[in-house]
């Protein structure tokens, strides 16, 4: 769709371009400047109209920009998922790890502890 839409942009340039020389020449005629200068005005209109062409409709301009922000908030979400699930698994760790410290300090601190009173 947008490859017609340019090409019918360009189409519209092309006659654009050729309305505003032929104007140009009619105005240069002083008998034919009234016509010449209508002319000159239709051909800047469809200059314009080429332009409309060539940029995206407002509604795609809206749907990508509603897309956008769909996949930002999806994006945010499954950010926001994957770090409590690294915090969770941090915890987990800690957590193992601090027990795992515990049992070593408790073992040697039992055996400090034999060793000075002799049990």
């Amino acid at each position: 769709m947008r490859i017609l839409r340019g090409a019918g942009g360009a189409g519209l340039w092309i006659l654009a371009t050729l309305l505003m020389l032929v104007a140009l020449i009619l105005c240069v005629t002083i008998l034919l400047l009234p016509i010449g200068i209508p002319l000159f005005a239709v051909g800047l209109r469809l200059y314009m109209r080429g332009v409309k062409l060539f940029l995206p409709r407002p509604k795609d301009v809206r749907q990508a920009g509603e897309k956008a922000a769909k996949d930002l908030g999806k994006q945010v979400h499954r950010t926001k998922k994957d770090m409590g699930k690294r915090a969770h698994h941090t915890t987990k760790d800690v957590g193992k790890r601090a027990h795992r410290t515990q049992k070593k300090v408790g073992k040697g601190s039992r055996r400090l502890w034999s060793s000075v009173t002799g049990h």
